[in-house]
Formats: structure tokens, sequence, C-alpha cells
């Protein structure tokens, strides 16, 4: 993830755009399920990912969003995590911002990333799983960028990192690659 990857095109040709962290475009879209058909409670799920390997870092907390709006553009999504409407290309964009002047990927009130998830996310041990993998290890690899860029970054830069229809192997992209590795290792040690 040294490179930066190209910019993917903005959206619309009005020069502002929405932009949102979201867990979109997987190959991998069917989950085994859970034995003996247990649900778990959110804490569970987090302490069984922990178990896992993937933990949720320090930064960042874990929600379900009962009105979570499961669509993206038209692309199915099953997370989520910030969310600026009307951002315009260089606009700076900081990872953690204490007034309302800056947009900011740490919500301001909470003081963390808050990563929604849809609510059938959690009915799924292995959906759930792959779900956070994702996510973590697409904002541990942003908190990298912005750390090593001043806290800041350009709203464009973000959105070609994180973009799920991107069409280059950006930093969305190698997240599922490492989610999608995790769900694999899960699956071959028989869960």
């Amino acid at each position: 993830m040294t490179q930066s990857p190209q910019s993917p095109e903005l959206p619309n040709d009005d020069s502002r755009f929405d932009l949102a962290g979201a867990a979109a475009i997987t190959r991998i879209r069917e989950y085994r399920p859970n034995a003996g058909q247990h649900e778990r409670s959110l804490a569970e799920l987090l302490k069984w990912a922990a178990d896992r390997g993937v933990e949720v870092p320090d930064f960042a907390k874990v929600e379900v969003d009962e009105e979570f709006q499961p669509a993206r553009n038209g692309v199915a999504v099953d997370a989520k995590y910030c969310g600026f409407q009307g951002a315009i290309p260089d606009e700076l964009i900081y990872w953690s911002s204490r007034t309302n002047c800056h947009r900011s990927i740490v919500d301001q009130v909470f003081g963390a990333v808050i990563i929604n998830l849809a609510p059938g996310v959690v009915l799924n041990d292995e959906r759930f799983l792959h779900i956070l993998a994702h996510e973590v290890f697409e904002l541990a690899a942003l908190k990298k960028l912005f750390d090593e860029s001043g806290g800041y970054m350009t709203a464009e830069r973000l959105y070609a990192l994180t973009e799920p229809l991107s069409t280059v192997k950006n930093l969305h992209w190698h997240a599922w690659e490492q989610a999608d590795y995790v769900l694999e290792r899960l699956r071959e040690a028989g869960k």
C-alpha cells in the first residue's frame, strides 16, 4: 500500500460528491450458516472476531445501525463509516478535528470512528468476521496514511483510496483481499 492509487473519476460533473467508507464489492457473498443456528450478541461477536485475529482498534467503535441504508449508488453495502455529502475534490478531510469547521473521519461526539453495521451482518458469524475484517484493515491503513500526511488528505485522495467501484487496486480492494484471507483461513480451520 505504499503506492497511491490512481484517482477514479469523481461521480458527477458539478465537482461535489458524496464520500463514505463502505463495505461493498467483495468476491465472497455466500456465508455458511452458524453451527446449530446459534446467533451471538455484538459483544460476543467482537470477542469471537478478536480471538480470530480481527480486533477493533482503540480509535474505532462498532455499532449495529437499525436504520442502516443497505445500498450506495445501487451497490449493496454491509457496513459504513463516516459519510460526507457534497465534498469538494480539494477539500481537506481530517482524521480527527476538535472543531466543526473541518470534516473528520473520527466522530467528534464519540471520539472514535464509528463503524455502522447493517442489522443482518450480526446474524451470521462468517459474514460478521468478513465485514469487520474489511473495515478494520481499511481503517488501520487509512489511519497510517493520514498520520504520514500530517493528519489530513484531500477528499479526492480519500475517494480514490476507498471507492468500491474503482477499477484500480486501491486500498478498499486490498482491505477486501485481507478480509477474504481471514475468512478463508477460518473456513480451512473448520470454524
